[in-house]
């Protein structure tokens, strides 16, 4: 609390105007006057600095005036009377004799507050709150207190400083615990034990799946002194009724979950999290909901469509792969094969249902003569169940979908900053080392790692092959499962491919198998996996037609950001509220494409930051001379609902183009 600055005396300059207030401090019966010349007058101006009149040995006092004030009695720190203050403001016109002050003798309250081992008070101060006007004054370092000059009534005592509580519940008058003060007496023996406020952090809503138990994760927050809080976390039901219970300990940091020991019928529910305290750290709740709804399911890739057929060609893709009621999207791997000239491919769903729908502007794969291109593409199926591909171009090119997962409504799912689980390359990362056999299956563990965790059921992982200098593919599926004929990543010579993929975790592990005619020694492939996602429950993910919200190409530029991106160049671009994306939106799926490129290099895509600089070392986009190079990109939203993109390409540059083609946000 800031000092007010004292000047003692009539302090004010006189001047011809000025006109005097007068009155006397007239004691209650009983009280010795040889306090009066102890007792001060404070003066308050009007946008000036307050200062003090002493009071005669009578009582009287006056006080010059040259505008508007309010006045005040100070008492001495060892009186019992209780400081006055004169109604209203009293003003030139208003000024005159006959303001006397009538102070009421008041009682005293003392007493010690302990604090936990290490903790101090600092500036701390109590606060008095209870009948009369509130008090603050100070505490001593050692906790004692005393103040004297208090009204007659009941109080409680707050201490307002860092985080601190003392005499918990002293907020709410009705359940705090009081004491009384009577005129002329000392309350004394007042003791009480110091506690650290304690909250929960707030998060949003959680999502949970359909027939698995939920898990409600928290925080419990400790912020003043940076003390971790210790001690049982009880999750209650809307009736009260404890459903889960958790014990913290100090290794944990006040991070916990709790899962319950049953699933939570489908719908919307309300828990509560309880924190009891002890001595040292305070009761403290938090109310959550928690959504139970549909679940995400990754799925072994089951090829639905491969045909050479020019124009448009749609499948029923749940009756292609056998999907179970109620789907209303997939993920599936789209690959443009063989293609004889320069075009483009788009899948979609088929919501006319009889292959009449026109395609939506965008692209799902951009391809060229002499190589085969893939990427992730997350589809709505409409209720006709069908799904087209459609090419433009006018170049012949064999046409693939295969289906690695589908959505039963909503899922969860969280997006995270590139990490990587595996580099084969020497003095890389993960538990394969060199390069990669042909026609084998590897199997790594994920789950534990790059922040996926251990009860995670799939992961979505952005897969590169580098280094090959011979034609195939790469595919990862669930682990030890048996190998399927889809491919994730087709690789050629020359060029590092990279495509993303969501895939099913069995025993936390994915398995991968390189397809390739040449022998390791010809063809030393590199494998290299970053996670950006896994299925958690946490956000809803919807997928919606190819929308493009980025073209930086002068003659066809759509969004913000226009020109090529330079090497090291940084852009920022905003994708919550844009086109499809609600503004709650806390993750985007997008399919970025380098256009027109000149050099090679890499585009990385992530979260805008506003408090780190740092670039994330996973490429997002790897790019060749003379191709246009398309990938799928999970990415987390960051602040101010923006991603960014940084082109490291100090040989070259492209244009770039951006198409949402789904998104995550929370209920």
């Amino acid at each position: 609390m800031a000092a007010l600055a004292l000047v003692v005396g009539a302090a004010t300059p006189a001047a011809a105007e000025t006109v005097q207030v007068s009155g006397r401090v007239i004691l209650p019966d009983g009280v010795d006057p040889a306090v009066l010349p102890e007792i001060v007058v404070r003066v308050s101006p009007d946008g000036g600095l307050s200062y003090d009149v002493t009071v005669g040995s009578d009582g009287s006092f006056t006080v010059p005036l040259t505008g508007p004030v309010s006045l005040r009695t100070v008492m001495p720190a060892t009186s019992m009377l209780v400081p006055e203050v004169m109604p209203g403001r009293i003003t030139p016109e208003t000024a005159g004799p006959g303001f006397d002050f009538h102070p009421r003798l008041g009682g005293g309250v003392a007493g010690q507050v302990s604090a936990p081992p290490g903790v101090t008070f600092g500036d701390s101060v109590l606060w008095l709150r209870g009948d009369a006007r509130d008090r603050m004054f100070r505490i001593a370092p050692d906790g004692t207190f005393e103040l004297r000059g208090v009204a007659a009534g009941r109080y409680s005592l707050l201490l307002v400083g860092a985080g601190f509580r003392y005499l918990g519940g002293g907020y709410d008058l009705e359940t705090a615990t009081m004491f009384t003060v009577e005129p002329g007496i000392m309350t004394t023996g007042i003791t009480g034990q110091l506690t650290l406020l304690t909250q929960f952090e707030e998060t949003g809503p959680i999502t949970a799946f359909r027939g698995v138990p939920p898990t409600v994760p928290f925080t419990l927050l400790e912020e003043s002194t940076g003390s971790t809080p210790t001690g049982d976390v009880v999750l209650r039901d809307a009736d009260g009724t404890e459903i889960g219970r958790t014990t913290l300990g100090p290794q944990d940091g006040g991070r916990g979950r709790i899962t319950l020991a049953t699933p939570l019928p489908m719908g919307e529910h309300h828990v509560t999290l309880h924190f009891a305290g002890d001595a040292v750290f305070d009761e403290t709740r938090r109310h959550r909901s928690v959504h139970v709804g549909p679940e995400i399911v990754g799925s072994a890739p089951v090829r639905v469509l491969d045909s050479s057929a020019r124009g448009t060609v749609c499948v029923d893709v749940r009756s292609a792969a056998d999907l179970p009621e109620g789907v209303t999207s997939v993920l599936t791997n789209v690959t443009a094969a063989r293609p004889t000239g320069v075009g483009y491919g788009v899948v979609y769903g088929d919501t006319a249902g009889d292959g009449t729908t026109p395609a939506p502007a965008g692209s799902t794969v951009n391809f060229e003569p002499g190589a085969d291109v893939a990427n992730f593409a997350l589809v709505a199926v409409p209720p006709s169940g069908r799904i087209c591909y459609a090419t433009g171009g006018g170049a012949q090119v064999r046409k693939i979908i295969d289906v690695t997962g589908f959505v039963l409504g909503d899922h969860g799912t969280t997006p995270v900053a590139p990490s990587r689980v595996l580099d084969t390359r020497p003095g890389g990362v993960g538990e394969l080392d060199g390069a990669v056999t042909p026609r084998t299956v590897h199997t790594v563990q994920v789950a534990g790692l790059g922040g996926v965790p251990a009860d995670a059921t799939s992961v979505l992982l952005n897969a590169t092959v580098v280094g090959a200098k011979a034609p195939g593919n790469l595919r990862v599926f669930p682990g030890g499962a048996a190998v399927p004929n889809a491919s994730v990543v087709n690789y050629a010579p020359g060029q590092d491919k990279a495509n993303t993929t969501l895939v099913e975790l069995v025993d936390g592990k994915v398995s991968f198998y390189s397809d390739t005619g040449a022998p390791v020694t010809r063809n030393p492939v590199q494998v290299v996996l970053d996670v950006v996602g896994f299925s958690t429950g946490t956000s809803t993910l919807t997928s919606v037609a190819p929308t493009r919200i980025l073209d930086s190409r002068p003659g066809s530029q759509v969004g913000p950001l226009t020109g090529r991106f330079y090497g090291w160049g940084r852009a920022k671009l905003p994708v919550a509220g844009v086109g499809p994306v609600p503004s709650n939106a806390t993750l985007a799926v997008l399919n970025v494409t380098a256009v027109d490129v000149r050099g090679t290099g890499n585009l990385r895509v992530f979260p805008v930051d506003r408090t780190s600089t740092e670039i994330p070392t996973t490429s997002s986009l790897n790019f060749v001379p003379g191709r246009d190079v398309p990938n799928l990109v999970v990415v987390g939203i960051g602040d101010g609902g923006a991603v960014s993109f940084y082109a490291d390409s100090p040989q070259g540059d492209a244009y770039v183009a951006v198409d949402v083609v789904g998104y995550a946000a929370p209920r």
